[in-house]
C-alpha cells in the first residue's frame, strides 16, 4: 500500500480542550497507529502538551511569522507545495485559502449549527463560518461529514453532491485503564456532560430533575466548560433550593471527567441539536446507561443503546429519570462500542479515501 504524506491543520489538536480538539487528537493517533509507514506533519500556530509526538513519522510545523491568521490561510501554502504533501486534510471546517495545485484537499465537517439554530451565534461569527464553510465546500476535493446529520444538512444548506462527502464517524477516544475506584461522592447520580450553552437544554433538564427529585435519590452533576446559561443555570438552582441536590463543576480535567463518568448511574445528554456527539462514545465505552433527546444524530449513534425523551413532551424525561434502573439497562444492553466508532475501523475508512483521491 502507497505510503502517503498528510498534513494536517493542528491549530485545535494543540489549543482546543473540547470536541474539535478531542476530535483530532484521536484521528492523528488512530491513524498514526495504524498507518505507521505514512509521514504525518502538523501545522499548529503554537504547541502546547495537550499532543506529544513520540514516534520518527511526525513532523510539527509552525509559523516563523507573528501573523498566525495570515499564515493559516495563504503562508502555510508555502510549506504543503515544498513538503510535496499528498494530502492536506482540515479537521475543523476549513482549509487554507491559497491551496497547492498538486495536493489534494479534504476536510472535516462537524455541524452546521450556526446555521440551523442562527439566534445562538453572533452575526459576525455566523458569517465567518459561513464564508471558511463555502471555500471548504467549493474547493474540498473530498468532505469528511461525522455523521448523516451533518452530511444531510450540507447537502440541503449548501448544494454539495452526494459524491463529495464521506461519512467517517469519530472513533471512541482512549479510555484511561486506571480510573478512581472510589466514587467521586457517596450520593447516586445522574451526569450531564457539555459546555453551558444554551442548545444543550441544562435548564429544561433542571427543571425535569426538580419535579421528581422527591421521587428519586440520586443527585444531578452538571460538568463543563463554562458559557452563556451558566448564570441561569445557577440562578435556577438558587430559586429552586437544589444546592444539596445539583452540583455545577466547570473545571474538569480530562482525568477527572472519566472519574465522574465511570461511577455514574447514567449520562443524559438533552441537547437539542448537535453534529456528533463525543461525549456519548465515552459513555457508552465505560457501559453507561444513556438517557438521551430524541434527536436523529443520537439515535444514529446509540440506536437502542439508550433510552430517549422529548423536549415536546415535558413529562417523558420525567418518566424516565423517576423510574429509571441502571440494573434493568445493565441486564439487558451490551457494553461497549459498535465497530464502526472503532479505530481501526475510521483510520481504514479514512487512510482508503485518501488514496482514492491520488
Amino acid at each position: 500500500m502507497k505510503a502517503l504524506k498528510i498534513g494536517f491543520d493542528a491549530k485545535r489538536i494543540y489549543n482546543n480542550t473540547t470536541g474539535l480538539g478531542v476530535y483530532g487528537r484521536s484521528l492523528v493517533r488512530n491513524l498514526a497507529k495504524e498507518f505507521p509507514e505514512n509521514e504525518y506533519l502538523l501545522y499548529t500556530p503554537s504547541k502546547t502538551d495537550r499532543f506529544y509526538t513520540i514516534t520518527n513519522n511526525f513532523k510539527v510545523i509552525t509559523p516563523k511569522t507573528p501573523f498566525h491568521s495570515y499564515w493559516r490561510s495563504y503562508g502555510i501554502n508555502k510549506s504543503i507545495a515544498k513538503q510535496h504533501l499528498d494530502i492536506f486534510h482540515g479537521l475543523s471546517n476549513e482549509i487554507p485559502l491559497k491551496l497547492n495545485p498538486t495536493t489534494k484537499y479534504v476536510c472535516t465537517i462537524h455541524d452546521l449549527i450556526w446555521l440551523k439554530i442562527p439566534q445562538t451565534y453572533k452575526a459576525i461569527d455566523r458569517y465567518f463560518y459561513t464564508q471558511k464553510l463555502k471555500h471548504a465546500c467549493h474547493h474540498c476535493d473530498m468532505i469528511i461529514a461525522t455523521s448523516n446529520q451533518t452530511a444531510n444538512d450540507l447537502k440541503e444548506l449548501m448544494k454539495v453532491s452526494d459524491d463529495r462527502i464521506k461519512v467517517i464517524y469519530q472513533s471512541g477516544t482512549e479510555v484511561p485503564i486506571h480510573i478512581n475506584q472510589t466514587p467521586p461522592i457517596e450520593e447516586p447520580y445522574f451526569f450531564y456532560l457539555s459546555s453551558f450553552q444554551q442548545r444543550k437544554n441544562h435548564l429544561t433538564l433542571l427543571q425535569a430533575y426538580a419535579n421528581i427529585k422527591n421521587k428519586s435519590n440520586r443527585m444531578l452533576v452538571l460538568a463543563g466548560q463554562e458559557g452563556e446559561t451558566l448564570v441561569e443555570v445557577k440562578n435556577f438552582i438558587t430559586k429552586y433550593k437544589l444546592h444539596a441536590d445539583v452540583k455545577v463543576i466547570t473545571n474538569l480535567t480530562e482525568i477527572d471527567k472519566y472519574h465522574w463518568l465511570a461511577h455514574a448511574d447514567a449520562f443524559i445528554y438533552p441537547s437539542s441539536y448537535e453534529g456528533f456527539g463525543i461525549p456519548l462514545l465515552e459513555a457508552m465505552q465505560l457501559g453507561k446507561p444513556l438517557i438521551l433527546n430524541d434527536i436523529p444524530v443520537f439515535r444514529e449513534i446509540a440506536g437502542n443503546l439508550a433510552q430517549y425523551f422529548s423536549l415536546i413532551d415535558n413529562n417523558s424525561l420525567e418518566n424516565i429519570l423517576s423510574n429509571f434502573s441502571a440494573q434493568q439497562f445493565i441486564s439487558t444492553k451490551p457494553i461497549g462500542l459498535p465497530e464502526k466508532f472503532s479505530p481501526i475501523f475510521t483510520s481504514k475508512q479514512l487512510q482508503h479515501t485518501y488514496l482514492e483521491l491520488l
